[in-house]
């Protein structure tokens, strides 16, 4: 859904009935499926786009909800059922959230900086917004993030909330005592200390990280044609504290 990068595709077949369940189509039923794209039918794309991408949002806020609030018994527990899998599930939860900030982050580039006043008609709208807020202009483009920004307060009080959140988070980990012990190798490499588990050791001896790596990762600047500009720069926060 963040991803610039990622592609719809569709094709319908005119001779089978619907179904619920996914369809496997052969090379040799190919010839029987037209295809849907933005180049023949753009007004057929876009409405499966957004019911693909709302059905998505659902899920992935129930999910949302789901993770936290267990994620938040685990951290808050007397004894955790397993501090690795609470660690992990820490920084899936960061990477993500760096994903999601990103994302919107992008939006900054079409808003102007301008917002002392509000206007007199409709809802009461920022006026740096009020572009966005247009909602007879053209479709959202993943390419730009050009889009009209359906919120009241701008991405800016969004985004921002990445960096409390990942610092909340970070500092749970740390009075938990969930964050593994670890070291800085002579190579430059962080790898885990003697007393963690062997799944702990090996786990970071693969991801081959420094302290260098993830300081760059932290301070590297805003760059909006690049989707992963931000990737590791909360996620690191726990392996840096």
């Amino acid at each position: 859904m963040t991803s610039k990068q990622s592609n719809l595709q569709a094709y319908i077949n005119l001779t089978e009935p619907p179904t619920e369940g996914a369809v496997v189509i052969t090379e040799s039923e190919s010839h029987q499926r037209d295809d849907v794209s933005k180049g023949t039918s753009p007004f057929s794309m876009d409405i499966i786009n957004k019911q693909l991408n709302s059905a998505a949002e659902r899920r992935a806020g129930l999910l949302s909800k789901s993770i936290l609030k267990e994620l938040e018994h685990q951290l808050i527990a007397r004894k955790q059922s397993n501090k690795i899998e609470l660690f992990l599930t820490a920084l899936l939860l960061l990477l993500a959230a760096e994903r999601i900030c990103c994302f919107i982050k992008r939006y900054e580039v079409g808003i102007t900086t301008t917002k002392s006043v509000v206007t007199t008609e409709g809802p009461n709208i920022d006026p740096a917004l009020t572009p966005l807020v247009d909602f007879n202009n053209t479709p959202f483009d993943q390419n730009t993030s050009r889009a009209r920004w359906p919120l009241e307060k701008g991405p800016e009080h969004w985004w921002q909330q990445g960096e409390q959140f990942s610092n909340v988070l970070t500092s749970m980990l740390k009075l938990r005592l969930i964050t593994p012990g670890m070291m800085i190798k002579e190579d430059g490499y962080i790898c885990a200390k003697d007393e963690e588990d062997v799944q702990v050791k090996t786990w970071f001896d693969n991801l081959l990280l420094t302290v260098e790596k993830l300081e760059v990762a932290r301070q590297k600047p805003f760059d909006a044609d690049d989707e992963k500009f931000w990737e590791l720069k909360w996620a690191s926060k726990p392996l840096l504290s």
